[in-house]
């Protein structure tokens, strides 16, 4: 009931409930019986197999979205380098004390290895949050998202930090932070199971779903200078695939966070350390989808 609690506290703040309106929900809700709703949620219920499938992944999570029910899982709690969706972490601590609307201003930053992904965006350039927000997401531009750490923390370091203390307090276990990019490996690390819940709250966001969602889109900084953003996701051009995330380091190997509509409902999928993320997440996929039906 504990965790419950928490989860329901940080969806309430991602949607933009305060605390004040969360206090003042709660109070409605204990003062008046809750409806009887859950004799109609439908939950997945096996109707074959999805085991034996070949995947090369180390860790795979896959979850109904609305239940949390685990539908496939190998090693989900093996702690492994993530890469950037590293960056699904990231946003959901800057969404805690910050909204989409508000002014953010490119700091000088180090410079970046040769083949990062960046948005190159000269310091001193302004730009909406929301707009820095979709640059971490859809092309994963790593400037983007180490941006938004400085912005909410002041240093890479102390905003890292507090993700490792937030995710502890959200009870979200088994991570750990050294990175808002995710471009450094060492000490830098989630599991499946992490992903996959923390996934679950970023999605509660509907502006923030409906930008994993995003093939391509453009930004402009705030006097006017345009920058066009490619999804790094190639699975969002497969009907039935949707957001989330993708991610690779040689040490974390091909990574990808994916939602898909399996009968009409949400599926979650977490596939780390992938000689193919896409293939391997489309395969799980339809295995789900012959193994389970929804009543």
């Amino acid at each position: 009931m504990a965790r419950f609690f928490v989860i329901l506290l940080v969806a309430a703040q991602l949607v933009g409930l305060g605390n004040s309106g969360l206090a003042a929900a709660l109070a409605r809700r204990a003062a008046t019986p809750p409806p009887v709703i859950n004799r109609y949620i439908t939950v997945p219920t096996p109707s074959g197999s999805v085991s034996g499938l070949n995947l090369t992944a180390t860790s795979v999570l896959a979850i109904d979205a609305a239940t949390s029910q685990v539908l496939y899982s190998k090693d989900p709690d093996k702690q492994v380098p993530i890469a950037s969706v590293t960056k699904i972490f990231t946003i959901l601590v800057v969404l805690r004390d910050h909204s989409l609307n508000e002014t953010v201003t490119v700091p000088k930053l180090p410079a970046y290895e040769d083949g990062a992904v960046l948005l190159n965006a000269p310091a001193g350039s302004k730009f909406k949050l929301e707009d820095l927000v979709k640059a971490a997401l859809i092309p994963s531009d790593n400037d983007a998202a180490d941006t938004l750490a400085l912005y909410d923390a002041g240093s890479v370091s102390a905003f890292t930090a507090k993700m490792n203390q937030l995710m502890a307090s959200w009870g979200i276990s088994g991570v750990h932070f050294a990175s808002a990019s995710g471009l450094t490996d060492t000490n830098n690390y989630a599991t499946a199971t992490a992903l996959a819940s923390a996934a679950r709250l970023l999605l509660t966001n509907q502006t923030i779903k409906a930008i994993t969602d995003t093939q391509s889109a453009t930004i402009s900084d705030l006097a006017g200078k345009t920058y066009a953003l490619t999804t790094s996701n190639e699975l969002l051009q497969t009907p039935g695939f949707y957001g989330i995330k993708t991610g690779y380091t040689p040490a974390a190997g091909q990574c990808l966070v994916a939602r898909a509509s399996v009968h009409g409902h949400d599926v979650i999928s977490v596939v780390l350390g992938s000689t193919d993320r896409f293939g391997e997440t489309k395969m799980l996929i339809n295995a789900i989808s012959g193994g389970y039906t929804w009543n």
